[in-house]
């Protein structure tokens, strides 16, 4: 089995190679699967093995959360205006609307939201208005035992730029 050590890719900095077979997407693409892929992508390289793909690209491969850019399949580099999990969740929804529904499918669909700024779409601006939400204590906890991608992140949770 090959792990991401075989493939000697380490960090996010490291690109798969070219002509990485097989991947699942390929396998279950060989298999009559539909395959779809939309939102982060951190391989440095075009997916393969997908019918149709569109990902995060612009801001170190990050993407950002409002009006992101997307590498898109078959097309050129396009900037989506909107929140980016809105947009990810239209763009997976899209492509399952218009799938064959007589053959299996396989889609991925890798949001954004996880990252840390923590960031939000406007329309929830207010929802917890009047509500108190506990604080937990490790969310400023001294990260100076962790890892050095933990260690180099700011400690302070409200850091997001808000535009």
């Amino acid at each position: 089995m090959r792990t991401d050590h075989n493939w000697q890719i380490r960090t996010l900095s490291d690109a798969l190679a070219l002509g990485y077979h097989p991947n699942l997407a390929v396998l279950l693409r060989e298999a009559g699967y539909q395959t779809g892929l939309f939102g982060k992508w951190h391989l440095h390289v075009e997916p393969e093995g997908f019918d149709e793909y569109r990902y995060l690209c612009g801001a170190h491969e990050q993407g950002t959360y409002r009006d992101p850019e997307f590498a898109e399949k078959r097309r050129s580099k396009n900037v989506h205006t909107d929140y980016v999990t809105d947009i990810i969740t239209e763009m997976a929804l899209e492509w399952l609307r218009g799938r064959d529904p007589n053959r299996p499918f396989f889609m991925m669909c890798h949001h954004k939201a996880p990252h840390d700024f923590w960031d939000y779409p406007r329309r929830h601006e207010h929802l917890f208005d009047g509500i108190e939400i506990p604080v937990l204590d490790s969310l400023f906890e001294d990260k100076s035992h962790r890892s050095v991608a933990t260690r180099t992140m700011s400690q302070d949770p409200w850091r997001a730029q808000r535009a």
